[in-house]
């Protein structure tokens, strides 16, 4: 393959009074087949297939593929049709990354596919694009980065073609490795945790609440999710649980015990190699408090003092609350206040002004959507 042109280049937030649930974001984070660092060497030598063979150390899904894009999410000036191969030669999957570019990431532009490939652990495969018939675009090779270990970099491939024809690449160019790059791809690990949501976030010690672990894929083979807790002190959960062949979800019990702290816990979910944390809060028995002294004020001329109490010290980073007033032309607030680490109170003021009759005003605590209020009435 000759070379015509070559260059080198958690809030907490009081429990009972408000509570909520913490996730982990449901959205996966993909991973990226080559992560070029650097371009390494960047040319245009005719209209090709250009690729890389790569193993499988795991069973994963493709979710995206893209070309080689070395300026910006508008540099390419033609279409390129990326494919993934079998090492028969067999196309599994193909996308077209659209002049101008897909979405831009790390010297590559991506389309998502509409519907995710597996790939078999511990196979061969191949993914190669086109490279156009203008020149104008490049690939590249000699090229700096690393794979996720769930996949080894084998060797550079190329074939000749035509226009967008894509092909199955077999011809190695010696000391070009690694290359070409051509195609690139994003995935995920098949059958590992994708969210972990905890039900309800907040506890009071020694009551019990809901683990769900949900999978990125279904699995021919029964999955073992292995489960730890932080802080078995304050929370334990089995040590795994198994979720069945062909499902992608399973629940476990977490188990609170007495603390007199506020105390954060993280709960971890783990399967084939991959992790998904979430936070849980186990607070000490009893029932916070939010009162207002007086509840009823003549406007301007008295203000009203406002204690929200729980019944534990705070963990460190104290216990954040959002304060608001719906009427604040009547009575203001701060926009928050925070129970210091250690302490179980917090005060705040609320001030208020000249009215004409008599006026409710609803002060709110909130976090994550939900509420917990105290009314004040402000006299003229």
């Amino acid at each position: 393959m000759q070379i015509n042109r070559v260059r080198s280049t958690a809030a907490i937030i009081i429990a009972g009074l408000i509570t909520f649930t913490l996730v982990t974001s449901p959205t996966h984070a993909d991973q990226t087949g080559f992560a070029m660092t650097s371009p390494g060497n960047v040319g245009y030598a005719g209209d090709y297939s250009a690729g890389w063979q790569f193993t499988t150390n795991s069973a994963i899904l493709i979710t995206q593929l893209g070309y080689f894009d070395i300026g910006s999410s508008t540099f390419l000036v033609e279409s390129h049709r990326v494919g993934i191969f079998d090492l028969s030669g067999n196309l599994l999957a193909d996308a077209t990354i659209p002049a101008s570019g897909g979405t831009y990431d790390g010297f590559f532009s991506y389309v998502p596919l509409a519907t995710p490939i597996s790939l078999a652990a511990n196979t061969s495969y191949v993914v190669a694009g086109t490279t156009g018939t203008t020149g104008n675009d490049e690939y590249a090779f000699v090229s700096v980065g690393t794979t996720d270990p769930a996949i080894t970099y084998v060797q550079n491939l190329y074939g000749p073609t035509s226009g967008t024809t894509l092909v199955f690449p077999t011809i190695n160019a010696s000391g070009h490795d690694p290359g070409y790059f051509g195609g690139n791809f994003k995935f995920v690990i098949a059958g590992a945790p994708e969210a972990l949501i905890l039900s309800p976030g907040i506890l009071t010690g020694g009551t019990s609440g809901m683990g769900t672990v949900t999978l990125t894929s279904s699995s021919t083979t029964a999955t073992t999710v292995v489960l730890a807790s932080s802080d078995t002190t304050a929370a334990s959960v089995p040590a795994s649980i198994i979720i069945p062949a062909g499902q992608t979800s399973g629940t476990f019990t977490v188990t609170t015990h007495t603390v007199v702290p506020y105390t954060p816990v993280t709960i971890t979910a783990t399967a084939n190699g991959v992790s998904k944390s979430a936070t849980l809060i186990v607070e000490p028995t009893g029932n916070p408090t939010f009162k207002l002294n007086p509840t009823s004020v003549i406007g301007g001329a008295a203000n009203s003092t406002g204690t929200i109490t729980v019944p534990g010290p705070a963990p460190a980073g104290g216990i954040p609350i959002v304060l608001s007033s719906n009427n604040p032309a009547a009575a203001s607030v701060p926009a928050s206040v925070t129970i210091p680490a250690g302490q179980t109170s917090v005060q705040f003021t609320v001030t208020t002004y000249s009215v004409t009759t008599n006026t409710s005003v609803v002060i709110t605590a909130s976090s994550h959507g939900t509420t917990g209020t105290a009314t004040l009435t402000v006299r003229p």
